[in-house]
């Protein structure tokens, strides 16, 4: 299939097979996708969940053990929202019953526990951008069999706008809420993600997925809202559109407790809000503190996705 261009829409339609109604936003690490998944999320017809990393594993009780494997905080995400849902806060003791509840839970699966979690947000269109989702094709692919109906979008950042935050990332790895990733270095953090990406994308029906660069949306906000609410058949009325302005007012937009306190981009939680500027630099100029000369792959795939 060709990838949707965010300016043009002859999108097939296709019956919503699935109970729930997802939008899947794919992206490698520090390309925003929790800033978007907040701005979108604050539609009235949409919710953004906090980072689940549920389709690691096909079971919860798999689920739990691969989270335990892959670094402190991985889990915050899931625990905060199922501490809101059952227990209507987020104290330490809400995030420890959630987690006996999971515990209780394991012989689920995670699609099962996903569509609970979408019948108690009031079946509203459910955002997730949950970075395990890009860690490994086996992942996404298993979150494509639970939910073949889903939405993708395709998130891109400029790589050297990428590899400058993963280099801030891995030296503040004191951090102890930034978790473990696989990836090797400031190169392959951009490449290897958007390249498993599109070759899943391709694999999809047409009007399956969208691709959008991040600095685009960012910066002409108004005008790609409108048309990622039209993609998906949701309001496009002035207030819809407006409220989708305020990624700051997402329930999530904050650290939550010390049981629990991540469950989305570092970046976001300390500044929840739309950055002002454009960071957008050239493919073949390095500068601090991203010097290296990227590949011939790179270059054309950063270029495939719109970036000079």
């Amino acid at each position: 299939m060709n990838l949707c261009s965010i300016m043009v829409f002859e999108l097939c339609k296709y019956d919503i097979k699935m109970s729930a109604q997802i939008l899947v936003i794919l992206a490698a690490p520090c390309s925003r996708a929790s800033l978007v998944a907040a701005m979108l999320g604050q539609h009235p017809e949409m919710v953004a969940l906090p980072d689940t990393n549920l389709f690691v594993a096909d079971d919860v009780e798999t689920m739990l053990g691969m989270h335990s494997g892959m670094g402190k905080g991985v889990s915050d995400g899931l625990l905060r929202l199922l501490a809101q849902l059952h227990e209507k806060r987020q104290s330490d003791e809400a995030i420890n019953a959630a987690r006996d509840w999971l515990v209780g839970h394991g012989n689920w699966t995670t699609g099962q526990l996903l569509d609970s979690i979408y019948q108690q947000m009031g079946s509203r269109f459910l955002i997730d951008a949950s970075p395990a989702n890009t860690m490994s094709r086996q992942n996404l692919d298993r979150l494509y069999k639970s939910y073949p109906d889903a939405s993708f979008l395709h998130l891109t950042r400029h790589p050297r706008s990428v590899s400058a935050n993963y280099i801030d990332g891995v030296n503040a790895r004191e951090n102890a809420y930034i978790w473990k990733d696989n990836y090797t270095d400031e190169e392959q953090v951009w490449l290897q993600p958007n390249r498993m990406i599109s070759e899943f994308a391709m694999s999809l029906p047409e009007g399956q997925c969208m691709r959008l660069m991040t600095e685009e949306l960012l910066n002409d906000r108004e005008n790609y809202l409108v048309q990622i609410a039209q993609w998906l058949d949701l309001y496009t009325d002035k207030e819809s559109i407006t409220a989708m302005m305020h990624p700051e007012k997402m329930f999530y937009a904050k650290y939550g407790p010390p049981a629990a306190p991540c469950g989305m981009d570092a970046d976001f939680l300390e500044r929840p809000s739309i950055p002002t500027g454009r960071d957008i630099v050239s493919l073949i100029e390095s500068s601090p503190p991203s010097e290296i000369e990227y590949s011939s792959e790179t270059l054309k795939l950063a270029r495939e996705s719109g970036y000079q």
